[in-house]
C-alpha cells in the first residue's frame, strides 16, 4: 500500500528535479550513458507508461533506476516461487526424469522423451531443466497451474523467469485455460538482462486453473532462482523487485494442494472397539485445503488389517481398521492431494 501511496501522491512530492513521462519503449531504447545524460541534464524521476500501468522510477547519476512504485497491486500470483528456498513435501532430491511427476510442490514435470530432468540442484539454489535428449524434436516441460479465483480482473498480467546462471537459451512459455480455452499464447524468449518478462491479455474472468507451461526443446538447459506473475503489463526495466513470501507462507499455500505425513502413528484405543476389533480416529489437516482432497493411506503392519477412509473434508478425515487384535499405535504412511 505504501507504494501506491506513493505513486499516486507524486505530484504532492517536493520539487527535487525534473519528472519525466516516457513509454516503456522508448526507455528500453535509451542506453545507460542516455539515462546518465538525463540525470545531467535535471531528472531525477521518471514515470514509465505501458498501456495502463504505469511505474514510477528514481533515476540516479550513473543511469541505474530504483524502483518506486506502480499503479498496480504488487503481489506474485504464484507459489512455491523462490527456487533458492523451495517448498519439497515430496523430498524430491538430484534430477528427476519421470513423467509427470512434482521435482517441487506446485511445479509438475513433463517430457517426450528419455535423456531430459528437471530439479533442485546441489546446493539447493535454483531449479533448472536440462534437455539432453538424443531424439531430435524431444521436449521436456514444466507447468505451473494458477487458481482462477487470483485472476481477480481482466487486463495485462506479467510472467516472469529470473535466470540463474544466464545462457543464450530459447523458452517457450504457452498459457491456457484448462476448460474451454479462452486463449492460448505461445511466445520464444531469449533472456534479457537474466529475465524473461512475458506479458499478456486476459480478456475474460478464467472458470478454471489457467497453466502456465514452461518449455526446453532439444539441447537446452536453462535454470530459474524465482518466478512471479504480476498484475499489469511490465518490462525488464519496470518489474517490481522480487520479495520471497517466506517459507512458511508458501508451505502454507503448498498445502492447500498436498499434504505428506511420511510416518503417522495414531491411537487406537477407543470406545467404539467392538468384539471385531474395529479401531478408529480423526487426522486434522495442517492447513484447509483447496477441495476434500484423495487419501493414499498405507498400513504399516500387514497383520494390523485394512485401513478405511471415511469422512474426508477440507479440514480433515475420518479412518477405521480392521485389526486381528488390539495394539496401543496403529502405523501407516499417508498423503492426501486436493
Amino acid at each position: 500500500e505504501f507504494r501506491r501511496v506513493l505513486f499516486r501522491s507524486l505530484d504532492a512530492l517536493p520539487a527535487i528535479g525534473q519528472t519525466v513521462e516516457i513509454t516503456a519503449t522508448e526507455l528500453a531504447g535509451k542506453s545507460t550513458a542516455d539515462r546518465a545524460a538525463m540525470y545531467a541534464a535535471g531528472t531525477r524521476l521518471l514515470k514509465v507508461v505501458n498501456g495502463d500501468t504505469e511505474v514510477l522510477l528514481g533515476l540516479d547519476a550513473d543511469g541505474s533506476t530504483e524502483w518506486l512504485g506502480s499503479n498496480k497491486p504488487v503481489r506474485n500470483l504464484l507459489d512455491n516461487s523462490d527456487f533458492t528456498n523451495p517448498v519439497n513435501q515430496r523430498g524430491a532430491t538430484g534430477a528427476i526424469n519421470t513423467q509427470g511427476s512434482y521435482p517441487i510442490d506446485r511445479w509438475f514435470f513433463d517430457k517426450s522423451h528419455a535423456g531430459v530432468s528437471a530439479g533442485i540442484d546441489a546446493n539447493n539454489r535454483y531449479f533448472y531443466m536440462a534437455n539432453n535428449a538424443a531424439v531430435d524434436g524431444a521436449w521436456c516441460s514444466i507447468t505451473h497451474k494458477v487458481p482462477a479465483a487470483k485472476i481477480a480482473h481482466t487486463g495485462k498480467y506479467t510472467f516472469v523467469l529470473h535466470e540463474k546462471i544466464i545462457a543464450p537459451a530459447d523458452v517457450l512459455i504457452m498459457i491456457d485455460e484448462n476448460s474451454s480455452p479462452f486463449f492460448m499464447q505461445r511466445t520464444t524468449f531469449t533472456p534479457q538482462n537474466g529475465y524473461i518478462a512475458f506479458s499478456f491479455e486476459i480478456t475474460a474472468l478464467p472458470t478454471a486453473n489457467i497453466s502456465f507451461y514452461i518449455y526446453a526443446s532439444k539441447g537446452i538447459t536453462v535454470s530459474f532462482d524465482w518466478a512471479a506473475l504480476y498484475e499489469g503489463s511490465y518490462t525488464t526495466d519496470t518489474l517490481p523487485p522480487y520479495t520471497p513470501k517466506g517459507y512458511a507462507a508458501e508451505l502454507a499455500e503448498c498445502q492447500r494442494y498436498y499434504q505428506a505425513c511420511a510416518t503417522l502413528q495414531l491411537p487406537i484405543k477407543n470406545p467404539d472397539v467392538d468384539t471385531n476389533n474395529i479401531f478408529q480416529n480423526s487426522v486434522q489437516f495442517f492447513e484447509t485445503m483447496r477441495i476434500a482432497p484423495t487419501i493414499n493411506a498405507v498400513v504399516g503392519n500387514s497383520e494390523y488389517g485394512t485401513i478405511t477412509i471415511v469422512g474426508t473434508t477440507k479440514q480433515g478425515f475420518h479412518w477405521r481398521v480392521t485389526a486381528d487384535a488390539a495394539e496401543s499405535k496403529y502405523v501407516f504412511l499417508s498423503n492426501w492431494t486436493a
